[in-house]
Parts: C-alpha cells; structure tokens; sequence
C-alpha cells in the first residue's frame, strides 16, 4: 500500500495542471474497441469469452492478437488460431498491451514535419517497449506494465507537433540541430516537457498510475528515481528503455550511442553483457512485431 500511496503522489506531480496547461490542446482519441478493451479488463469479474467477443468486433485487432501470439514474442510451441484461445494463454494483461499497440499505430496522427517520420517513431517506441518489457524481468517487476509504459513513453511527441507547431516546431527543430535531450530544451522553454504532456494524455485515457509515473517520469535521472525508491520498478525498466539508442542507429559506427544505456542499466545492477544481449534481442523481436503492426 506504501507503494501505491507514492506511486499516486509521484504520479500527480508528474502530470501537473495540464488542464490549464493545454486548454485548447487535442488529445488524441483512443479508438473506441481498444476503450471498451481497457474498460472490460478493469472489471475483475470479466469472463475470457466477454474480452474475446470485443477483440471479435474488430478484425483488425483480433488478427494482430493472433499474430502477436504467435510471434517469437511468446515462443509458444504450438500456433495458435482462437482468440479465445488466444486470450487465455497470453492473459489479460497482455490483451491490454494488445489494445494499446494498436491505439498506437492506429490513432496517432503523421505531423508531417521536417525531421520527423512517423514509421521510425512507432518502430523505435516498439523497440523501447520490447526493451523495457525484457528488464523488468531483471527488476522482478511487473512486465506487461513496463511494456506498456515504454511504448507510451514519447506519445505526447507527435501530438505536439501536430496541434502545437508553430510553438513547440522551434524547441523539437533545436533538438535535432544541437542533439541536446529534447525534454531538457522543452524545460527550458516551457518549465513542462513532453514526458509530462505523454502523462497527461495517459491520465485522459485513464491509465492505471504506475502507467501514468513511467511515462512522465522515464526522463528523469537514476538518483531521483533511487530517492523514490522506483528504479527497479516498471518505471525504473522504462527509463532504462528511454536511454536505449534508436534500432536503426548502426552503433558500430559510433559505440558510444549505447552509453546511457548501459550506465542506467549497471546502476540498476544489471551487468554489461546482458544489456547488450537484451538489446540484440529486441530487436530481433523488433523486426517480427514491426510486420504485424505495420499490417504486412
């Protein structure tokens, strides 16, 4: 319960005012299968054939279950072909990062701006979610929430640059120009960033709290996230994910882009070696997950 008390408190100060904040700001709507999901999931008395029967509503959604089941994600011997099935190997848990993959990929909308691809952007937060979901293994936290999280960790991005740009277009161009951390520059210009506004919009589509703290908080340093007793956490696995360089980087040009990574990682009290294999294999899985949800 101590926990969760921090969590709640941590999770408000990361979110801040942002009614007031973003009054004429556009959430981005949550398409309404993946709502009726999440709320669904939330009741603890739903049946497996109640949450299959609304993935069913959807063909879209109900393939990519089924795919995803049956991709080296889960490694299942056998190929699986029921949703109800389906459902029932893989548990609810994984059902809601189902729905949110699929929010993901579905609802976000291509700001079509220089410096931006929104293919690179989904594929990335994909990889940090994969990477944050393997971690968390390592934390013995929860991993379905560390996935969640990681995916969702730079949602507010495109948002902004969609709805905001003439504001927020000169913060995201410095960005690419200097290559200082973007949520730094955000800071400065603005005194709330981008992990904060993703929080945010978490909290909008009512997401649990922990979900909440590791999108607002995965910018934040590994001393703050020790002091708050977080580090070997969900929230701690996504901000260790935050720190992983983009897949399509070729490091072997420049090592150096895995060096947060790793320092994050090591102070968490994992060794070197099986950050660099976590990472390899992610984006091995990368590779197979991205194909799903690129709907090929």
């Amino acid at each position: 319960m101590k926990f969760f008390k921090k969590l709640n408190r941590y999770a408000a100060m990361a979110t801040g005012d942002f009614q007031k904040i973003f009054k004429d700001f556009e959430v981005p709507a949550c398409p309404k299968v993946v709502t009726e999901l999440l709320n669904a999931t939330k009741d603890p008395d739903v049946t497996i054939d109640k949450v299959a029967n609304i993935l069913e509503m959807d063909p879209g959604l109900g393939s990519k279950l089924l795919r995803m089941v049956n991709s080296s994600l889960y490694g299942l011997p056998n190929t699986v072909s029921s949703i109800v099935r389906a459902v029932n190997l893989v548990g609810l848990k994984e059902i809601e990062n189902l729905a949110v993959c699929y929010a993901i990929t579905k609802g976000l909308k291509d700001p079509k701006v220089k410096g931006f691809d929104l293919d690179r952007f989904i594929q990335t937060s994909f990889f940090r979610a994969i990477i944050a979901r393997e971690v968390a293994s390592f934390f013995s936290a929860e991993r379905e929430e560390a996935f969640t999280g990681g995916l969702m960790q730079d949602i507010a991005i495109p948002t902004l640059l969609t709805d905001w740009f003439d504001i927020y277009g000169p913060v995201f161009e410095e960005h690419l120009k200097s290559g200082r951390p973007l949520h730094e520059l955000e800071t400065e210009r603005f005194s709330w960033n981008h992990c904060e506004a993703g929080a945010w919009i978490a909290r909008e589509w009512e997401f649990p709290d922990v979900l909440v703290c590791a999108i607002g908080l995965h910018a934040r340093e590994f001393d703050e996230l020790k002091d708050m007793e977080v580090e070997r956490s969900a929230i701690g696995a996504v901000a260790l994910s935050a720190r992983a360089p983009d897949p399509m980087d070729k490091l072997e040009d420049d090592p150096s882009h895995l060096e947060l990574y790793l320092e994050y990682g090591t102070r968490a009290g994992i060794d070197e070696i099986t950050l660099k294999e976590t990472f390899d294999r992610s984006k091995m899985i990368l590779e197979e997950l991205s194909s799903i949800f690129n709907g090929q």
